[in-house]
């Protein structure tokens, strides 16, 4: 339903109103927006170019940013195509069928993909992705944006173009800098030793609601990449860093003795525990400059460092999660696409909530974190959890700004996520934490069934 009220009415074809659009229904939390909305002559209304666009999950930033589009641009409109919502939440089917429509030529024209770069390598394998490497370059209708040069190279494929990233944010870990003793990355041992030396036990150390099960869902989108080499269709789980990484998960507790964020029958946020050394290691998301300083100021209220996840590579392994789109080598569209992309990338306002990976947008976003906002500004303040109360956030200095701008372009990998790998993973590192067999026999079966499935699928 739409609710509406008359602003102004000036003649019958003079009317404005105020109405309350419901949001996208996909699941979020997003439920609806005010527009200014006038009444014109139905004669006086151009029809728009179509756009389709197909998504296997269509998230509020993505379906929020669409219908922002859609309301101000005057020459086209994006018909959004969300299979989680065709089939009902039947995840399975919708992903089968996504695939399916996407491999039997019946793309929509822009397709929101994810960042498995097996699925990626297969579409430009079948020349269903467009390569959109002569527009990006100099002379090309895109070629006046500039991306970040760690972003540009995660959007390539075999050095080429498939894909754009209208926004995205940085996952990590951070702790604080007292327990480093001067170091920015952490081996498994490292995190042992810190987590041990403070007395701090594994059920909270790593936040609440974590077992060894979800821990290692969790931790796999940042390691999949690292044990599969994707271009060559190979893989390497039976070497030391692998059953480093398993030891180290299997030591977290199961699910049942897993921390509910709970104190005495009452819920505690994790920044508490934060702040009192139980958390020793905060799983940190940030979007914004904004973030950042919401970070340092409520949750940790002391010197932290990004320390990303503990690896033996002597990596800082923090990953850039995007929303990430290809645009169909058959559509019929092309050129009017690619007003569609620059429309978005370079907006006023960012079309996407999140970083923006065009330089000129990250630079002005850069320079916004250090300066003071206005009372009425909607970041000015931010919610402490711990004491329950909204304080006002202060503008970042230029070393702090600077020192987040420096670790997002530092960042060399975007999440990897490939349904079939994790889902062997998880089937066999289930035996190795139940005691049923031991690291490097789970590690040896691991390697011969992603092998398998790496060859069936070449």
């Amino acid at each position: 339903s739409v609710s509406a009220f008359l602003l102004n009415r000036s003649s019958d074809l003079e009317i404005e109103f105020i109405v309350n659009i419901p949001g996208p229904d996909m699941g979020t939390s997003i439920s609806s927006t005010l527009a200014r909305l006038t009444k014109v002559n139905p004669e006086d209304v151009v029809d728009k170019t179509v756009i389709t666009l197909m998504a296997q999950y269509m998230n509020g930033d993505i379906g929020n940013a669409i219908m922002k589009f859609n309301r101000s641009n005057d020459k086209y409109m994006i018909k959004m195509i969300n299979y989680d919502t065709l089939y009902q939440d039947d995840w399975e089917t919708a992903r089968k069928q996504f695939n399916l429509d996407i491999t039997s030529g019946k793309a929509a024209d822009i397709i929101c993909v994810s960042n498995n770069e097996a699925s990626l390598r297969k579409y430009v394998d079948k020349g269903i992705l467009l390569d959109l490497t002569p527009a990006f370059e100099k002379g090309g209708p895109l070629g006046d944006i500039e991306y970040l040069p760690n972003v540009a190279e995660m959007m390539k494929i075999d050095g080429k173009l498939y894909t754009f990233m209208p926004s995205f944010y940085v996952e990590t870990c951070s702790t604080k800098t007292k327990f480093l003793n001067g170091k920015t990355t952490l081996s498994f041992k490292d995190w042992d030793d810190i987590i041990t030396s403070n007395g701090a036990n594994y059920d909270l150390a790593f936040g609440t609601y974590v077992s060894r099960e979800n821990l290692g869902s969790y931790l796999w989108t940042y390691y999949g990449d690292k044990f599969v080499d994707w271009k060559n269709k190979k893989c390497n789980f039976n070497n030391p860093e692998f059953i480093e990484y398993l030891n180290f998960v299997n030591k977290f507790p199961d699910e049942e003795h897993q921390f509910e964020g709970e104190e005495n029958g009452e819920w505690v946020p994790e920044e508490k525990f934060v702040q009192e050394d139980k958390t020793l290691f905060y799983r940190t998301y940030i979007s914004s400059f904004d973030d950042y300083a919401r970070t340092a100021q409520l949750t940790f209220k002391e010197d932290f460092e990004f320390v990303g996840f503990p690896n033996e590579g002597g990596e800082n392994l923090a990953v850039i999660s995007p929303s990430t789109f290809a645009v169909n080598s058959k559509t019929e569209h092309k050129e009017v696409i690619y007003d569609v992309i620059k429309s978005i990338m370079t907006a006023d306002k960012e079309a996407f909530y999140g970083f923006s990976p065009v330089k000129s947008k990250f630079d002005e976003q850069f320079a916004k974190a250090i300066q003071e906002k206005s009372e009425d500004d909607i970041d000015a303040y931010g919610w402490d959890p711990v004491t329950d109360k909204e304080v006002k956030v202060k503008p970042l200095s230029q070393e702090q700004a600077q020192k987040l701008k420096d670790y997002i372009l530092g960042i060399k990998a975007t999440d990897c996520y490939d349904e079939e790998v994790s889902k062997i993973v998880e089937e066999e590192t289930a035996t190795f934490y139940s005691g049923q067999k031991t690291a490097e026999q789970v590690a040896e079966i691991i390697q011969n069934r992603v092998t398998t499935y790496l060859n069936e699928n070449s």
